[in-house]
């Protein structure tokens, strides 16, 4: 039998039972691919459009809107999130970008 790399016995088995042996040979391919990244957004402080052209203008950070959930962006672009302290750059930017609508000017 080959070596299939990465992927257990029992995955390989079930997926090739389940899916024939060419889906079974690509699964690898599939999980080593990073994962999407998904903001929620909350409405109540800003609207979804308006988050994404901020975090667009201000960060370089591209989204795309999504169907559903609608208080949802998917992050296309613009930010490496492959260090642990990316997620929480990422998490206090979106919160700058959420609050800047409710500074108040003197």
């Amino acid at each position: 039998m080959p070596r299939r790399p990465l992927v257990s016995d029992k995955i390989y088995g079930y997926l090739s039972l389940t899916f024939g042996d060419e889906a079974a040979k690509h699964y690898w391919e599939f999980a080593k691919k990073p994962p999407s990244k998904y903001l929620r957004v909350n409405h109540l402080k800003i609207s979804r459009d308006e988050l994404a052209q901020r975090l667009l203008d201000e960060y370089g950070i591209t989204t795309k809107n999504l169907s559903f959930p609608t208080n949802a962006l998917k992050v296309t672009g613009g930010y490496d999130m492959s260090a642990a302290h990316s997620k929480l750059h990422l998490v206090y930017i979106i919160y700058r970008a959420t609050h800047q609508c409710f500074r108040l000017s003197y």
